[in-house]
């Protein structure tokens, strides 16, 4: 069942992901970060489709979060982020719009998720968000018109240098594709106030599940541009599929987690 409720946020969505929509996730260069660039403003509306809550049972807390709770996202995101290298990189030497640009970017990210009503899972403290993971599902559902409407407002903003240094970073993606329908994660985040308590483990942990108990699904995939995170991942049962090396660019690992079957957990026909 399909629920609708207002997002205060103008959206614009970036045309590579309009060129997707409504298709298996096949062929696409895993993206954690970028697959679409936004902003918020608070002066417009936009229906917004909601999804059923995700079951908490037995998941340690975890939950899938309805778009009114889209700013507290964006406040772990850009918290949890701030100093990513793909943000630092696409965004560039902007002094102290950096922050103002950053929030931009996460922000419309965010809400296209929303829009589509694609898994954004949470762990809450007290009530507030304080671990996200924001994910693409083996199939998207098509996007608002509106989203499209405000793509040159979001780049105006952001600026034409950063448009290219993100295509630039989606091109150098396209050989490690996986061609099956798939989940990817595109950003999971920890505010800094809640680090080193297994947050991630715990969202990780979801994300697998939500894969294995979804028959489309083969698996989930991820990438990272921190290397202390690539013995994180394939201790947490990812393959590395390859290391993205361009002059100019942060260098990016991708990585794949093929869903296993066990006796205990069975995917549903």
């Amino acid at each position: 069942m399909q629920r609708t409720n207002h997002l205060r946020h103008v959206v614009k969505q970036s045309e590579s992901e309009y060129q997707t929509r409504q298709t298996p996730s096949r062929g696409r260069a895993p993206n954690p970060i970028l697959v679409g660039h936004t902003e918020i403003s608070l002066l417009s509306t936009l229906e917004t489709p909601m999804v059923e809550p995700y079951d908490r049972t037995d998941r340690g807390g975890v939950e899938e979060l309805s778009s009114d709770r889209a700013e507290e996202v964006v406040a772990v995101l850009c918290d949890s982020f701030h100093d990513y290298p793909v943000m630092r990189h696409v965004i560039g030497e902007v002094g102290d719009e950096y922050d103002k640009r950053l929030h931009t970017l996460i922000a419309f990210f965010v809400a296209a998720r929303f829009c589509r009503a694609e898994p954004v899972l949470a762990v809450s403290d007290a009530g507030r968000a304080v671990a996200v993971a924001i994910l693409t599902p083996p199939v998207q559902r098509e996007a608002p018109t509106e989203l499209a409407e405000h793509r040159e407002a979001v780049w105006q903003q952001l600026g034409l240098e950063a448009l290219r240094r993100y295509e630039a970073m989606g091109e150098s993606w396209q050989e490690f594709a996986i061609e099956e329908p798939h989940y990817h994660l595109n950003m999971i985040g920890v505010s800094r106030s809640h680090s080193g308590r297994g947050l991630s483990r715990l969202l990780l942990d979801a994300v697998h599940e939500l894969s294995h108990r979804d028959p489309r699904s083969i698996g989930v995939t991820l990438t990272t541009e921190t290397q202390s995170n690539v013995d994180l991942y394939l201790h947490f049962g990812y393959d590395l599929l390859g290391h993205v090396q361009v002059s100019g660019v942060p260098d990016t690992w991708v990585f794949f987690r093929r869903d296993t079957v066990d006796s205990s957990s069975e995917r549903p026909e």
